[in-house]
């Protein structure tokens, strides 16, 4: 398509841009995990200041290279927060042509709002 990605970013390092994210109060759920990258114990976390102190050294603080991937469910720019609860864990293994690759899924579901 003719276009080139600019990591990271706005050049920002990474672990800013998620301190910034967080300082401005947004709020996301984590809600699958790369297995070759974290342990099943991340998946279904709130994804804070706790969760990013807790990443190993090598996982990318924004979750940029697949890491994981998060849900955002409130913050300045919502009305209210999106009330959701983790109902479960789910595994879910890539089939071989695309490389079986293990994930883990949180599964949300609606919650009544507080």
């Amino acid at each position: 398509a003719g276009l080139r990605a600019h990591l990271p970013l706005w050049g920002e390092p990474r672990r800013a841009l998620v301190d910034a994210f967080l300082a401005q109060g947004w709020r996301a759920r984590v809600v699958c995990v790369d297995s070759r990258h974290l342990d099943d114990a991340f998946c279904g976390r709130e994804f804070d200041a706790d969760f990013v102190a807790s990443l190993p050294a090598g996982v990318d603080a924004c979750g940029e290279n697949g890491e994981f991937h998060t849900f955002v469910f409130d913050g300045p720019a919502f009305a209210r927060p999106v009330a959701h609860r983790v109902a479960g864990l789910r595994a879910w293994t890539a089939p071989a042509r695309f490389g079986a690759v293990r994930y883990c899924f949180a599964d949300l579901e609606p919650a009544d709002a507080a």
